[in-house]
């Protein structure tokens, strides 16, 4: 069922994916969160049932495993590695057939692999970044991409608002992270910065000392006059979409080292991009360049707005 505000682009899309599910039509959808899984997904899983209940279409979240199959239900795991690590480590094998799994982990990272491993048992796989597809494909997984962009949920955009944080930057701990900040701390000790590393060892479901969620995000980023991007690590340039996105949504401009599967996005117009070693640099000029800086968060925020909304996905999901 093509949803109302889908693209021609986006409608032949849906029609290439809804041989993955069975052949009942898709009337209700259901995202399926393990209790205390990732602030992360469950902001992921709450835009997508908002931009589907946009659509005229039935969308849930239950935080108390898989509802009993009936006609048009879907279920979706947004990302089945969590949901199956909380729950003892194995997936439910009924309802599988009509789930949809949305992935959204960096290739060769153990969450990925997680999510590899479950692949086989999927009804249809979606995930928000183009490399991650490819290297599915490559390993013979019929993977389809699913992007972000978008949504009113998030917008927090406020060009006039008045900014105390210079740089901030969010991210988990790891060595790599930990080396590129490090190099640059002469630097950002001449700004005003929020460095917010967490533990992803275990779930974050919500703020902490070292974690920020909801609203607490949303503020931060909306002080923010710029938004630091590392990657976890070297290979892949993974571009960490939920950020970028993040960021942009509250106006905050982002300063990433390069990165990969980027478009429609346009470095050096949507955000700036440079080697790891140069991030500082390139802060510190836009730092000093109100004018520049506030070229690229409204054309940001403009192009996400225009040119990129998540309901397109959210109908793709719809139309499975």
């Amino acid at each position: 069922m093509p949803a109302a505000g889908c693209s021609q682009g986006a409608a032949r899309s849906l029609r290439a994916d809804r041989k993955h599910l069975r052949s009942d039509a898709v009337t209700e959808i259901e995202f399926v969160l393990a209790r205390r899984q990732n602030a992360f997904f469950a902001e992921l899983a709450t835009i997508l049932r908002d931009e589907l209940r946009a659509l005229g279409v039935t969308a849930e979240i239950s935080p108390d495993g898989f509802s009993a199959p009936r006609p048009g239900l879907v279920h979706v795991l947004i990302p089945p590695h969590e949901y199956a690590a909380l729950n003892g480590g194995e997936l439910p094998p009924e309802p599988l057939a009509r789930t949809i799994f949305i992935c959204a982990e960096p290739p060769a990272s153990p969450w990925f692999e997680g999510n590899v491993r479950l692949a086989p048992r999927a009804g249809a796989i979606f995930d928000i970044n183009a490399a991650a597809v490819e290297t599915f494909r490559a390993l013979g997984i019929d993977a389809h991409h699913l992007p972000l962009g978008y949504t009113r949920s998030w917008d927090r955009f406020e060009a006039s608002a008045e900014r105390d944080i210079d740089v901030a930057f969010l991210g988990c701990a790891t060595y790599r992270r930990s080396e590129v900040l490090a190099g640059h701390a002469t630097a950002l000790a001449r700004h005003r910065c929020e460095l917010v590393i967490s533990d992803n060892d275990s779930p974050n479901p919500a703020t902490s000392a070292s974690f920020v969620a909801g609203e607490d995000k949303w503020g931060l980023l909306g002080r923010a006059k710029l938004l630091l991007n590392v990657h976890r690590s070297e290979f892949p340039p993974y571009f960490e979409w939920v950020r970028i996105l993040e960021a942009i949504h509250c106006g905050a401009v982002v300063v990433s080292e390069r990165s990969s599967h980027y478009a429609p996005l346009e470095p050096g117009r949507h955000f700036v991009s440079g080697a790891a070693q140069n991030l500082a640099t390139l802060a510190e000029e836009l730092l000093a360049d109100d004018d520049r800086r506030t070229e690229i968060q409204l054309a940001a925020h403009e192009f996400i707005r225009e040119r990129l909304p998540l309901r397109d996905s959210a109908a793709r999901l719809a139309a499975a």
